[in-house]
């Protein structure tokens, strides 16, 4: 049981505890529990928690008795964890799918960095992305892709493309440390068997079988979460993961993953509980709909490296993610596009079960 359940079962149905009330509770619930409830991820091994049930009690107890004094300070955070909260309460009361497939289809979009170090432009490329993979883990699913065009992501960039020589199709991403050509037109469609494994991180993938091992309740979900992101970066020698990289994850398990409808539910909650998530407004996702954004990240590490900014992209009407994304937090000689611009977007244009494979 999660502290909101147990809100949920102390203190009766939502008419007696207002949605707006037992967010700031949960937020200032984090808050206090922030230092011990952190998972501590060293190898495979993870630090217990340090706080007990009883405290948690008392500690919901007090904000929601208190709750009625006045709003959460951190505005833009408790709009965004009233925002997933609310999401989650639509996922729990989804009916459980059936069907043999999980089907998805989606539009990926990226910004690369073409031309020379005198005279750069960026191109947008578009790809279509669509998968079958089978209920059971054990058995091969299909992937189908196709490249749908690129072209300069601004007047600005198509002049500097022309001052290149207008090469067609794009080539030469020197700087983006990777040698490339990207077609300015839409390519062929292909079809292929593919492994039972989503691709959950770049250049990574995450085996249906965990996917569906994922636990209902979002201190376990996120206790999971942070070991597997722990063990990658032990292994790739990188930092322990932070509540942005947890984020990003969750958030790629939404738009991406056969989740049950308690998981998903749970992902919300688990993105509610972490520390900097942001409501960030209204904004169109690259297929166009409209949504509410939440981000987390952005700034710059100690060494002074810019940190990600990670967006996604809720229905609040539905409470569907529409989208993840890497977006452009601030403009500068490096990197010119305007804020809010993606540099990565997964925008989900369908995702459901079905017993239809491919043809």
């Amino acid at each position: 049981m999660d502290e909101i359940q147990m809100v949920r079962g102390l203190y009766g149905p939502p008419t007696t505890a207002p949605v707006h009330e037992v967010a700031a509770a949960r937020a200032r619930l984090e808050r206090l529990c922030r230092p011990s409830r952190r998972r501590l991820v060293s190898g495979s091994r993870l630090l217990p928690l340090g706080l007990g049930l009883a405290a948690a009690v008392t500690a919901v107890t007090l904000t929601v008795l208190s709750a009625g004094t006045g709003p959460d300070p951190e505005t833009g955070q408790d709009s965004g964890r009233r925002l997933l909260l609310a999401a989650a309460e639509k996922a729990d009361h989804q009916p459980q799918p059936n069907g043999q497939y999980w089907h998805v289809r989606m539009q990926v979009s990226d910004l690369l960095l073409f031309g020379t170090q005198r005279d750069p432009y960026w191109i947008k490329t578009r790809d279509r992305l669509e998968y079958w993979m089978s209920r059971d883990p054990g058995k091969l699913g299909w992937d189908l892709k196709q490249h749908l065009g690129a072209e300069p992501a601004s007047p600005a960039d198509a002049a500097a493309w022309r001052r290149a020589g207008s090469p067609s199709p794009f080539r030469d991403a020197r700087l983006s440390g990777f040698h490339a050509t990207v077609a300015p037109g839409p390519g062929k469609a292909t079809l292929t068997r593919s492994d039972p494994n989503l691709e959950i991180l770049s250049g990574e993938s995450f085996p249906l079988r965990k996917v569906f091992a994922l636990p209902a309740r979002s201190d376990e979900l996120e206790l999971a979460i942070r070991n597997h992101l722990g063990q990658r970066a032990d292994k790739n020698g990188e930092d322990s993961p932070d509540d942005a990289r947890v984020f990003d994850f969750g958030s790629t398990l939404l738009t991406r993953a056969p989740l049950t409808p308690q998981v998903r539910a749970a992902t919300y909650r688990m993105l509610a509980g972490l520390h900097g998530v942001r409501k960030a407004g209204s904004v169109r996702d690259q297929a166009g709909r409209s949504g509410t954004a939440i981000t987390i990240g952005g700034g710059t590490d100690k060494n002074g490296n810019r940190v990600p900014l990670y967006r996604l992209i809720i229905d609040p009407s539905t409470g569907q993610a529409l989208a993840d994304e890497t977006v452009v937090e601030k403009s500068d000689t490096k990197v010119p596009a305007k804020p809010g611009t993606a540099f990565t977007s997964f925008t989900v244009l369908e995702s459901h079960w079905t017993n239809t494979a491919p043809k």
